[in-house]
C-alpha cells in the first residue's frame, strides 16, 4: 500500500463517526499509517510529515 492511500483509509477509518479526536488517536491513526505503508526505521522529521498529512486528511474529511 503506498503512503497516500494508507493515509486516506486510516483517517477514514478513524475518525469517519468519531466526534472529538484527541491527540492520541492522531498518534495511533500514524502509526497504522506507517505499518500499512510498509515503513520501517522511520525517522521523527518524516513521522512528523505524515502527522501533519494526516491531519491535514482529518480536516479535510472533517469540512
Amino acid at each position: 500500500m503506498h503512503l497516500f492511500e494508507a493515509i486516506e483509509d486510516n483517517v477514514l477509518f478513524y475518525f469517519n463517526d468519531c466526534h472529538e479526536i484527541g491527540s492520541s488517536d492522531v498518534s495511533i491513526c500514524v502509526n497504522s499509517i506507517i505499518e500499512d505503508a510498509g515503513l520501517t526505521d522511520v525517522s521523527d522529521d518524516f513521522r512528523r510529515q505524515i502527522r501533519m498529512m494526516t491531519n491535514n486528511a482529518i480536516s479535510n474529511l472533517l469540512d
